[in-house]
């Protein structure tokens, strides 16, 4: 169930808060909350967040470049903006403008604690997403990325949260253990020991993994193949001879393609079992043709 501007309005800590402008438009869903410094870096904001300020907005720009502003935000589809102040100190021009764009701005009483608002949306937010709050953030973020249709903006924007740079590239590496095996062992030992850098996860018995890899990236196709036979060998050895597979998507550059990596180590995974290939490390890159036949998306 997403959450909406006018579901946040019914929570405590929303409490008394008021309806200036943009009525028509407390349906606007909110994937996330930020505190809004000046005009130029709320436009830098990501669709969908809710914005939080105080007087210092309107005391540093006039009428005409707020009503810009509000424009601005409309485009970017913000939420909507959450102001504490007095109601005094709202020019009625930004308010106009506001309500022209269908851009909802909401006041707050005075006693309002923004740090409470900050951590019961981003709660709420999580809640109603479906995380498992008994997960990390990590493994939350993992299952998220490759098995839900996201936004990309926001995908970066939470993958810059774990520590993920621009200039590094992703692929996602699947174990799939014998039943007799600890899946909590398996997260533990590729964390601890193979590789301290990885984002990892568990889910139905598999194992997933998020490698990461530094440029050039002309050659991560080779290095994800070695990392892959390493982390094979190593489990092997570790889990005294056991058997298990392992399927490894292609590299990406982009977030929003770990969705696509992870179908591929899927795919991987399957079409060596299926061939009852013996080797435990099947690669999509080297299916060759098997990577049309065995498509999870060429089932029939």
């Amino acid at each position: 169930m997403k959450v909406t501007v006018s579901v946040l309005m019914q929570q405590p800590y929303m409490k008394n808060v008021q309806v200036l402008a943009g009525e028509r438009s407390l349906s606007n869903q909110v994937d996330c909350v930020s505190v809004l410094e000046d005009v130029e870096a709320g436009a830098g904001t990501v669709k969908n967040t809710l914005l939080l300020t105080n007087g210092l907005f309107f005391s540093l720009y006039g009428p005409e470049r707020l009503t810009k502003a509000a424009a601005t935000y409309a485009r970017i589809k913000t939420a909507a903006i959450c102001l504490k102040m007095d109601r005094k100190e709202v020019h009625d021009t930004f308010l106009q403008a506001a309500n022209r764009y269908s851009l909802p701005v909401l006041l707050l009483p005075q006693d309002a604690i923004l740090s409470s608002i900050i951590s019961g949306v981003t709660y709420e937010i999580f809640y109603r997403s479906g995380y498992n709050m008994s997960n990390s953030y990590e493994d939350n973020f993992i299952q998220e990325m490759v098995l839900v249709e996201q936004d990309r903006q926001m995908m970066v924007k939470r993958a810059r949260m774990l520590g993920i740079k621009v200039d590094e590239y992703l692929a996602v590496l699947l174990v799939y253990p014998r039943k007799t095996v600890s899946i909590g062992a398996i997260c533990k030992f590729c964390k601890e020991v193979w590789d301290p850098t990885c984002l990892i996860c568990s889910r139905n018995g598999i194992v997933m993994i998020v490698l990461r890899m530094k440029p050039p990236y002309e050659t991560t196709g080779e290095r994800l193949r070695l990392r892959a036979q390493q982390l094979y060998e190593l489990l092997r050895g570790h889990l005294s001879g056991d058997q298990i597979n392992i399927g490894a998507g292609h590299c990406y550059e982009d977030v929003s393609d770990l969705r696509k990596s992870y179908y591929e180590a899927r795919t991987a995974l399957i079409t060596g079992k299926m061939r009852h290939m013996n080797k435990g490390v099947f690669l999509y890159d080297q299916m060759g043709v098997y990577r049309i036949l065995f498509s999870l998306k060429n089932r029939k």
